[in-house]
C-alpha cells in the first residue's frame, strides 16, 4: 500500500508537488489517488498558498468524502490546515474534529494536534493530552512517532503558563521520544528546549553541563545563556 510519507520533503514543497504529480498517473487504487491529491494540495498550503490548496481539492472533494477512509480524512485535514492559514478557524475546527474521531489513527493524532494549535486556554492541554494518549496506545507506528512533537508542544504550553518544572519534564520526555524513534534531526531542538527551561529555572550548572554535552566550546555563563536564549 502506498505510503505518501515516503515521498515528502517538507523543506521543498515545490519539488514534492512535482514528485506527487509524476506519481499520480501510475496509481490504480482510487483511495491512493485521492490521498495523493490531498498531498499535492498540502504542498500549496505549506507555501502559504492556502486558497490554491482548497482549489486543488475542489474537483475531488465530494468524491473523496463519499468514498470515506484515508482519502476523506486526508482531504479534510488538509482543508483544515488551509482554513487555519486563512483565519477561518470555525471551518478548520469542523474538519479536524471529524478526522479526530473517524480517521486512521495517525491522522486522528494529527487532527488532535491541529485542534490544539487553533485552541486557547485549557483546550490546548485537553486536545494535546488526548493526542498523547492515543499516540502512546496506538499500534500504528506513525501515530506513535507523534509523541515527541506532542510532548514538545505540551512543554511550550506549560512554559508559557509559567509552569517551568512541568515544562522541563515534558521537554525531557520529548528528548527520550526523539531517541526512541530515531528522530535524530530533532534531538538538538529537544536539548535546546531543555537548556532554555533550565535557564528559566536558574539552574545554571545543569544548563552548562548540557551545553558542554552538546559540543559547546566554552562553559562561561554568558556563553551558556547565549546558546540557550537564541
Amino acid at each position: 500500500m502506498l505510503d505518501v510519507r515516503d515521498y515528502w520533503n517538507f523543506g521543498d514543497p515545490v519539488a514534492t508537488r512535482a514528485m506527487f504529480e509524476e506519481l499520480l498517473p501510475s496509481l490504480k487504487d482510487r483511495q491512493e489517488q485521492l490521498d495523493v491529491h490531498a498531498q499535492i494540495a498540502r504542498t500549496y498550503s505549506l507555501s502559504g498558498a492556502n486558497q490554491e490548496c482548497l482549489e486543488c481539492m475542489k474537483p475531488v472533494w465530494d468524491e473523496g468524502l463519499a468514498l470515506g477512509g484515508r482519502a476523506a480524512a486526508s482531504l479534510m485535514i488538509e482543508a483544515g490546515r488551509a482554513y487555519r492559514g486563512l483565519g477561518m478557524i470555525e471551518q478548520a475546527q469542523q474538519g479536524f474534529e471529524e478526522v479526530s474521531v473517524s480517521g486512521p489513527e495517525d491522522l486522528r493524532v494529527d487532527a488532535l494536534h491541529m485542534l490544539a494549535l487553533i485552541s486557547e486556554g485549557d483546550h490546548v492541554e485537553f486536545y494535546t493530552q488526548k493526542a498523547i494518549s492515543l499516540a502512546k496506545t496506538s499500534k500504528d507506528e506513525w501515530a506513535r512517532r507523534w509523541i515527541g512533537s506532542l510532548y514538545n508542544n505540551m512543554g511550550w504550553h506549560c512554559f508559557e503558563a509559567g509552569e517551568l518544572e512541568d515544562a522541563l519534564e515534558y521537554f525531557e520526555s520529548a528528548l527520550l521520544a526523539r531517541y526512541e524513534f530515531g528522530q535524530d534531526d530533532r534531538v538538538h531542538e529537544a536539548k535546546w528546549c531543555i537548556g532554555h527551561t533550565l535557564l528559566a529555572l536558574d539552574r545554571i550548572k545543569d544548563a552548562t553541563d548540557l551545553h558542554l554535552e552538546m559540543g559547546g566550546a566554552g562553559d562561561t555563563e554568558e556563553e551558556v545563556r547565549r546558546t540557550f536564549s537564541n
